[in-house]
């Protein structure tokens, strides 16, 4: 395993191209594996220390991340065609709102702010977004707001596992806790609880529940029934932001979702099980390759809330849809490579 060749690969696999709703349908009901995974995901989260706040944790992450702006072009560039494509075909362009929006290493702000005469942009950590403000042209700033707030609906369930794990409760205390819990709808601030022409989710449905959980999850409650309650708990959560970026759609708009699907490659020179099972990637895929073959055979490898992607059917009509590669390449002894899917998509009807 060579990270030489990995970067050989394309960044893109396919053209544009329409796809119908059931491609995003599931294809099995078998559990989805993943623990050696999740607790390599744990020592590599374990290098932010200290038991954060959710509003830290992220913080920390965003400021590493905002350093990347200038590596993460081809992202951009993907989400910018999906963008062009959306004003290609919208009315009205008064509003466009971003979910999860960060430092906007993977938004092209400038394209928002120039078409748009007001953007949103929500996220829990703001230090990084005002940051992304300050990349614009001083005349485009005042187009934007910046909205502070906890889009994954967990808070209150993290809160209450820091607080045993920091006590050392029992593993059976943790489970009885995450089993019981009942997630709550997310309801955006007064002052934005609006419809926008274009909403946008990019690379979000993965961050809303392993990131923190295991950052503040101790070791000793790293358990593989543990992980299939996270796992069905981000389901949940990753089901609810679809909804909730539908929910925040004009039926006349359009709204771009994308996630980061599969995880490949190696941390602390162990290998990520997809690697395992699949040492190496194709250069060069199409679109409908992609499709049948990694969503059906690699399901059980699918990133913990990845599954947004079968959510979409239900609030959206697909218009067109891509994936790329997305690569990461942190140390010699880590390197990180995304499969990434995303689409434009047009709202259901009420």
């Amino acid at each position: 395993m060579s990270c030489g060749r990995n970067k050989k690969l394309k960044k893109y696999y396919g053209k544009v191209e329409k796809i119908e709703s059931n491609n995003f349908q599931e294809t099995s009901t078998k559990e989805i594996s993943g623990l050696e995974d999740f607790k390599n995901r744990r020592l590599y989260s374990n290098k932010i220390l200290g038991q954060l706040s959710i509003q830290n944790f992220f913080s920390k992450i965003n400021h590493t991340v905002f350093k990347l702006h200038d590596s993460m072009l081809d992202i951009r560039m993907n989400m910018e065609r999906f963008i062009l494509e959306a004003l290609e075909n919208l009315k009205s362009k008064e509003s466009v709102i971003v979910f999860g929006a960060g430092p906007c290493n993977d938004i092209p702000l400038e394209l928002l702010t120039e078409n748009f005469s007001q953007v949103i942009l929500v996220d829990i950590d703001i230090i990084s977004t005002q940051k992304a403000i300050e990349r614009l042209d001083i005349s485009l700033r005042s187009k934007v707001k910046i909205i502070q707030m906890d889009i994954s609906g967990l808070d209150e369930l993290f809160a209450k596992i820091k607080r045993l794990s920091s006590i050392n409760a029992s593993v059976n205390e943790i489970e009885l806790l995450l089993n019981t819990y009942e997630y709550k709808s997310i309801e955006l601030l007064p002052e934005i609880n609006t419809k926008y022409d274009l909403s946008i989710s990019s690379c979000v449905a993965t961050q809303l529940v392993t990131p923190y959980i295991t950052h503040i999850l101790r070791d000793n409650y790293i358990n593989d029934n543990i992980y299939k309650i996270i796992t069905s708990i981000a389901r949940k959560a990753a089901y609810n932001h679809c909804y909730l970026v539908r929910k925040h759609t004009k039926d006349a708009g359009f709204s771009i979702i994308t996630t980061d699907v599969f995880e490949w490659g190696y941390f602390a020179n162990n290998p990520i099980s997809l690697a395992n099972a699949l040492p190496s990637l194709p250069i060069t895929m199409n679109f409908q390759e992609f499709i049948n073959i990694y969503l059906n055979k690699y399901r059980d490898y699918m990133l913990v809330g990845s599954t947004i992607l079968y959510d979409i059917n239900t609030f959206f009509n697909n218009v067109v849809a891509r994936g790329w590669y997305w690569e990461i390449e942190n140390s010699t002894l880590t390197y990180r490579l995304y499969m990434v899917m995303g689409a434009l998509l047009k709202p259901k009807p009420r």
